[in-house]
């Protein structure tokens, strides 16, 4: 039979004749050439069509017209028949096609976890598409290579560094309400700046390499910063921590670490309170006169940032002072508020009046009275410092000595932590303060180099001790923090631990513990200053007090093993 001919089967002159089958696959329409249909002969012309089932535009000629995706389909789940929601014949999978499912989620595209609303999604129409552009395209790489291939794969979008955060702001007609929940590992939104979102990846992976996260720190980081900058209000903007903190409710995501990479990356716009002191000042303070509020505003900021201008004012050190400052003149402000609208109009005997009664309450509530009128006297809101000629009372606490069995427990707990802390304090009065200044490098051959002196440790603490760091480098095998003493908030920082760590560790005050060591000392030696001086490097100053109270309870000591005299 003769194949080559110059006319079509439609064309032929003795015609139209009926194509034959085709040699390879036996169909019948679509006939080409040589005995071959349209889409079995090599040399067919490449055109694009529309996939008969999806309606797919783009499809060429693989697959004999179909999109990849739908000869997948169609293979999974032969059963053809109509679909029950928009009626055509094509495969289906539970009654529906694959163009509904494809809808369905084309509208429900981050709703993560949900059913698929069919009905809903196919009511008002389908959005056609290109076919076969959701599938993930592969790299070609050779299997030798595979390291390659996997620095490819991983590899961040190139960005110009360093970025600059937008100096304009996008403006709202109503503050949204943030669904949080869509942004948890997995469930993440598309960042609107890619360009933003690479820089902070690559930072946190410095970061990470440089303090020995472990992976599951790194994802929730990597998580938190493309949340964060998917759901800013203008982008590229430097983004607000109050939105960073808002993460705080995700589970696992640690708000401490990205937030430290904003600010390095200069993306931070830091619009939290410094301490939680002042949110609960001004919440204390929101219902006294306004003039009222205003002066305890004022002298608030001078203790926290001081005076540069005559009179001068340094700023206080620490957080915990101004936090009992604050807490010591609030409700003296109360009783105040009740009957003047202005701190100028405050007497001498009405502070007195409403001062607590004795004790170290007493002495705190007139040293923050003093400096909030010394600070309102420098802003020249009061004509007079009322409390000029009123003396400051220095309140000493008397040392105590603790049951010896509270100590030996903490010394013979199995956990490695607490041991090891009781033994540093029980046997050598190492303070808070020593305890979290204590670098891994200080202790070698046995003995603790700290700020020029040198404790030669005892052998219950280097026990102790050797469990310790053996616990440690199990625990934390890649962190970088130079401390010796770490836990889960602080492991992936170069931060020390917080100031009540220890005692909350111990469960009992770590400052009682030191108190005990020392003023055991003293009654053992029997008050000998130089001895308690060496052997904890105290201060002069500081050791009197536990001298005195080894004094006095000697004294009650003998009064009480002295017979009563006889009549």
């Amino acid at each position: 039979m003769r194949w080559n001919v110059d006319f079509c089967h439609q064309c032929h002159p003795r015609g139209p004749r009926t194509p034959p089958p085709c040699r390879r696959c036996g169909s019948t329409e679509n006939y080409f050439s040589a005995g071959l249909c349209l889409w079995c002969h090599p040399g067919r012309p490449a055109f694009a069509s529309s996939c008969p089932d999806c309606l797919a535009w783009g499809v060429f000629d693989q697959s004999r017209g179909f999109c990849l995706a739908c000869r997948m389909f169609r293979k999974r789940h032969p059963d053809r028949r109509p679909c029950r929601i928009c009626g055509r014949t094509a495969n289906l999978m539970d009654e529906v096609c694959r163009l509904c499912r494809r809808q369905a989620r084309l509208v429900q595209a981050g709703k993560h976890g949900h059913q698929l609303d069919l009905e809903g999604s196919n009511r008002h129409g389908q959005q056609l598409f290109f076919g076969d552009c959701d599938r993930r395209v592969r790299l070609s790489v050779p299997l030798r290579d595979r390291q390659e291939h996997r620095r490819l794969r991983t590899r961040t979008p190139d960005y110009r560094w360093p970025l600059v955060p937008a100096v304009h702001q996008q403006l709202l007609l109503f503050t949204p309400d943030r669904d949080w929940e869509v942004c948890k590992p997995g469930r993440l939104p598309d960042a609107v700046d890619t360009e933003l979102v690479a820089a902070l990846t690559a930072l946190s992976r410095e970061r990470a390499q440089r303090l020995g996260w472990s992976k599951q720190v790194q994802a929730t980081v990597r998580a938190a910063l493309r949340a964060v900058v998917a759901m800013q209000d203008t982008p590229g903007a430097a983004i607000k921590a109050s939105d960073v903190q808002a993460l705080a409710s995700m589970n696992g995501v640690t708000v401490k670490h990205a937030t430290a990479v904003l600010a390095e990356a200069g993306f931070l716009d830091d619009d939290l309170p410094r301490n939680g002191t002042e949110t609960w000042f001004a919440d204390k303070t929101a219902e006294l006169p306004e003039h009222v509020r205003d002066e305890l505003r004022t002298w608030l900021e001078t203790i926290q940032n001081g005076r540069t201008t005559p009179p001068r004012f340094k700023p206080l050190r620490s957080h915990s002072a101004i936090r009992n400052y604050a807490r010591a003149i609030v409700p003296l402000a109360q009783i105040w508020a009740t009957s003047h609208e202005f701190l100028r109009e405050v007497t001498q005997q009405e502070i007195l009046d409403a001062l607590p009664a004795e004790g170290a309450q007493h002495a705190a509530a007139i040293t923050a009275v003093r400096s909030l009128f010394r600070a309102l006297k420098a802003h020249q809101l009061v004509f007079q410092n009322p409390t000029r000629k009123l003396g400051s009372v220095i309140v000493r606490r008397v040392p105590q000595q603790l049951a010896p069995d509270l100590v030996e427990e903490r010394l013979r707990d199995p956990d490695p932590v607490r041991a090891v802390l009781g033994a540093l304090i029980a046997f050598h009065a190492l303070s808070v303060q020593d305890l979290r200044e204590v670098l891994t490098t200080d202790i070698h051959d046995g003995r603790l180099h700290q700020d020029h002196r040198v404790i030669l440790l005892a052998a219950p603490v280097r026990e102790r001790l050797a469990d310790y760091l053996d616990y440690r480098a199990q625990r934390w095998p890649r962190t970088a923090k130079p401390h010796l003493f770490i836990n889960h908030q602080t492991a992936y920082d170069t931060e020390p631990t917080s100031n009540v760590w220890a005692t909350g560790v111990l469960g009992i005050s770590a400052r009682a513990i030191r108190e005990d060591r020392i003023l055991d000392e003293a009654l053992a030696t029997g008050g000998d200053v130089r001895r308690v001086w060496d052997l904890f490097g105290m201060t002069p100053s500081g050791s009197q007090r536990y001298l005195a109270a080894a004094e006095q309870q000697r004294l009650n000591e003998a009064r009480t093993d002295t017979p009563p005299a006889q009549a």
